[in-house]
């Protein structure tokens, strides 16, 4: 066991475990980590109790002491426990027992080891020793009786153990009222037996000022013999004129008392300097109060409450205050603060001037070391720093706070607000909980069945334990019948607790009322539109603004609102017919359309009507067919062109014709083409509508074909379309067609030609078929990557069409996990080709094995055989014609690599299947050039 592991634990248990461990040998040092047995000497901490090998922590002492000499806040002979970190006086040299009595004890093999056998002995705390023989860890708690202890009012005496005593929070308390005479010397304290010294009376009393004109309550023991309201005295002296005019003072009147103003009174002048003999000398004297004081003309230099003389001359009545300007410090004693002495507050009772404030904040921590002082100027000692608040925690109740002063030792109090004393039972009465039951106690638990009875009627299926009102019993799971939301059936198999209505699934039969349109939603419970579920029909209206009808959705009200623009479309012509433009109606109830729905006629107007006048002199039929549109044809590498990329050739004709429809359209940008034999085909066709057209960025990725209008040229659709020719197109007939102009004689290969010799079918290579033009060849290329790299395949994509391409790969003979199984790499690529484009996105209609053969030719599973022909065009090899592969444009492509960052070893490569001697294999890492490469 280790030591760490017997510090956990609590004292009770310390001794008892350490006595345990060192007999049977299985205690460690954490010293050295190794087992203390009963023969090594130890030496044992007297704070934690820990034993150590005696030469282990001998030297850990000797390295704790080396150390000191760089900390000066320890001394020399200082070190520290390796177990709890106490700092030891002096390092231990000596193998004591566990009390110390006894050097280099004697091993007893019917005890503890290291223990010397004799009784303990040790302080704890108390009159009592420990009674226990030489043992490990903490003496046990004393459970002796102490002796009697007085409490703090010496009402009573207390008998407790010493354990009692010698608890930090042990408060010897009797419980009785303490009545000691409290500070006011009227009053006993009212509290219980506490710990001196009693708080301050809180009684008050009435008390009168010294004039008796008012009173008020003060608290009891201050200002016992009357207080000064500051009103004037208004007592009048003996010579029935002058009155006190001094604020309400202690000191009481005689009622015979003389005026102060009485010529017996004032011997000298205000400021005593002079007597009134020697400035009334060869002058009247006065007689009465009620004349003027007499004055000298000096300066006053009577002192002041603030300390200074009074500046001014001669004068009755009080000085004026002192203007003086002076540095004095504040309350608080760290601001010094410069402040004229009229300006300063004084006691109202000794009248001397207060020391002003400042406007720094205390901060300071109360003694409860959860608030700080927010007074200001606070001239308070870190002692008198006193939180009045109280604890205000939450008790274990969760709902009442605690009441004791903030900042209290030990734990809050028990709640005592919410304690019941009424016997409290469960539901079916058989279990009950008797008082004192504390405050938000948890519901009472019974271990009996509920016998509650269900609302339904129905017999509880499932027992379950009796529970409180607050807890919902179990749902009913029995099995009832009920009608559906819309009434039409009677639903079976329903429980019993399921709310509401259920649905039959049918279609609501009902209708909204706010719009009055047939409800959409199934079989449902409230209203058949809501916030959750709007009308989901059109209007439907029929507009008053224009007479149409509505398209917008439902509005939710019973007439359509006809707040915005009507979407319908019109058709607007001139009043000859010439011009016809679709638009929209665009009327609302505010801005109805008057406006007469035409055209106005133009300069072409103009031009027909002349044409018409012109045929109709001549005896022209304007409507027969004109001999250029009946000499019109399409040249043949345009129609085979075409014939090849029908899907190009339909999108473009589109777009054409849009383009002739909308005379403001100046430019067009196409989508740029994968190939550019498709560019070329736009280009050409593009042309024939009356357009300029080029290539742009043809050198720079994809080619992009660019169209715009030609000045003074109005462009025009053919009388026959390049899309409907091509359908009726063959590639292996004659063109005879009178849409298509003859080409160049070329010389046609025969089928023997066409077929070759052909070799055993080994395949090399897999085709690609119907990828749609929308696929970017990078998503393309992220597809095969990684199953090329993982099947060790340098690989390399060549398009054929804009919808087929080639995937050709070369493979070491160093890579060998499919060394011995060349014949099955086409069929695994094709496989998962097919998987990742076919079958997963649906980017592929096909994907098959093929051999690229010696003669630059592609040959099918089907002994069908692609190649090049004399001139720019390939056919296929059979008579069967098959969409898409019939022809194909020559052009220079050697392949787009798939994975050109595989590691590549530098040996030589195979000749991918074909026949041997054949000459058209190229040396080096370029690979071959096939049957689609330039030479």
């Amino acid at each position: 066991m280790q030591a760490n592991a017997g510090l956990a634990k609590s004292n009770a248990d310390l001794l008892e475990a350490l006595t345990e461990d060192l007999t049977n040998e299985v205690y460690d040092c954490m010293v050295c980590y190794d087992t203390v047995k009963a023969r090594d000497s130890i030496w044992n901490c007297g704070v934690c109790f820990a034993p150590f090998h005696l030469k282990c922590v001998s030297k850990w002492a000797a390295r704790s002491q080396d150390t000191n000499a760089t900390d000066p806040t320890r001394s020399m002979e200082s070190w520290r426990c390796p177990g709890c970190q106490s700092t030891n006086e002096s390092a231990p040299y000596e193998y004591l027992c566990f009390c110390g009595k006894t050097v280099n004890p004697q091993r007893n093999p019917y005890g503890c080891p290291h223990s010397c056998g004799q009784t303990c002995g040790k302080d704890r705390r108390c009159a009592h020793k420990c009674p226990l023989p030489c043992h490990p860890g903490p003496c046990p708690p004393c459970e002796f009786m102490a002796s009697p202890i007085a409490c703090f009012c010496g009402k009573g005496e207390l008998v407790v153990r010493c354990t009692e005593v010698a608890r930090i929070d042990f408060m010897p308390s009797c419980g009785q009222t303490c009545t000691r005479l409290l500070d006011c010397g009227n009053h006993t304290c009212t509290m219980l037996c506490h710990p001196p010294p009693c708080h301050p009376c809180s009684e008050t009393v009435a008390v009168k000022c010294f004039c008796g004109a008012d009173s008020k309550d003060v608290p009891c023991g201050q200002s016992p013999d009357g207080f000064s309201c500051g009103k004037k005295c208004e007592f009048t002296y003996a010579c029935g004129v002058h009155t006190c005019d001094r604020p309400c003072h202690a000191e009481p009147h005689q009622d015979t008392e003389i005026c102060p103003l009485d010529p017996s009174v004032v011997t000298r002048c205000p400021c005593s300097k002079h007597s009134v003999e020697e400035l009334t000398a060869g002058k009247t004297p006065r007689t009465s109060c009620e004349q003027p004081v007499i004055t000298c003309k000096e300066t006053c230099r009577m002192p002041l409450p603030c300390g200074h003389e009074c500046a001014d001359l001669c004068h009755t009545g009080p000085c004026d205050p002192c203007p003086l300007l002076v540095s004095r410090k504040c309350r608080c004693g760290k601001e010094t603060i410069k402040i004229r002495c009229k300006n300063l507050d004084c006691d109202p009772v000794t009248g001397e001037p207060l020391a002003p404030l400042c406007a720094r904040p205390c901060g300071k921590r109360l003694h409860c070391r959860r608030h700080q002082c927010q007074d200001t100027c606070c001239p308070k000692s870190d002692a008198e720093h006193e939180c009045d608040a109280v604890c205000g925690k939450t008790l274990a109740c969760k709902k009442h706070p605690c009441m004791m002063p903030c900042g209290h030792q030990g734990k809050c109090h028990d709640c005592v607000e919410g304690v019941s004393f009424d016997e409290r039972a469960c539901n079916c009465g058989r279990t009950v909980q008797y008082p004192p039951i504390p405050c938000n106690a948890p519901p009472l638990k019974c271990n009996y069945p509920c016998t509650r009875r269900r609302t339904c009627g129905h017999p509880t299926i499932t027992q379950h334990y009796c529970h409180d009102d607050s807890e919902p019993c179990p749902p009913c799971m029995i099995f009832v019948e009920r009608r559906c939301a819309c009434g039409d059936k009677i639903m079976k198999n329903i429980p019993c607790s399921r709310q509401g209505a259920p649905s039959c699934g049918s279609p609501c039969k009902g209708r909204i009322t706010a719009c009055d349109h047939p409800c959409r939603r199934v079989c449902h419970t409230g209203p058949c539109a809501d916030e959750t579920h709007p009308c989901v029909e059109k209007c439907g209206r029929v507009r008053s603004s224009c007479g149409h009808t509505c398209q917008y959705n439902c509005h939710g009200t019973p007439e359509c609102p006809e707040t915005s623009y009507c979407r319908t479309p019109v058709t607007l012509k001139c009043p000859c017919g010439n011009r016809v433009k679709q638009s929209v109606c665009g009327s609302t109830r505010d801005k109805p359309v008057t406006t007469s729905l035409t055209l106005e006629c133009d300069e072409s107007c103009n031009r027909k009507r002349r044409n018409e006048r012109l045929a109709d002199a001549l005896g022209i039929d304007p409507l027969a067919p004109s001999a250029a549109a009946t000499s019109f044809t399409f040249p043949e590498t345009l129609v085979r062109a075409a014939f090849r990329f029908k899907d190009v050739v339909a999108a473009t004709e589109a777009t054409l014709a849009t383009l002739v429809e909308e005379p403001s359209t100046q430019f067009y940008y196409f989508p740029k083409q994968r190939l550019a034999a498709s560019s070329a085909l736009i280009v050409e066709l593009a042309t024939l509508y009356g357009f300029f057209a080029q290539i742009i960025d043809a050198n720079v990725g994809k080619p992009t074909v660019v169209v715009r209008r030609i000045k003074d040229r109005t462009p025009a659709i053919p009388p026959k379309l390049l899309s409907k020719v091509a359908e009726e197109y063959d590639p292996l007939a004659p063109a005879v067609s009178a849409d298509i102009a003859p080409a160049e004689t070329v010389e046609t290969p025969t089928a023997a030609d066409e077929l070759l010799a052909l070799e055993p079918f080994v395949p090399n290579a897999i085709l690609v078929r119907g990828v749609p033009l929308d696929a970017e060849l990078s998503n393309i290329k992220a597809i095969l990557k990684p199953i090329c790299t993982t099947m060790n395949l340098a690989a390399k994509l060549h398009w054929i069409t804009d919808a087929d391409f080639v995937v050709s790969y070369e493979r070491m003979v160093a890579w060998g996990s499919i060394k011995d199984k060349d014949a099955e790499i086409p069929s695994m690529l094709a496989d998962r080709v097919n998987a990742a484009m076919a079958l997963d996105l649906g980017w592929a209609s096909e994907v098959v094995e093929c051999q690229i053969l010696s003669s630059r030719a592609i040959r099918l599973a089907d002994k069908q055989v692609l190649k090049r022909d004399s001139g720019t065009l390939l056919t296929r090899g059979t008579l069967a014609q098959e969409e898409g592969w019939t022809t194909v444009r020559q052009s220079r492509n050697p392949g787009i690599p798939i994975n050109d960052d595989i590691a590549v070893p530098g040996l030589p490569l195979q000749d991918n299947g074909a026949a041997s001697g054949s000459g058209n294999q190229k040396g080096g890492a370029s690979g071959s050039q096939y049957w689609f490469d330039e030479e």
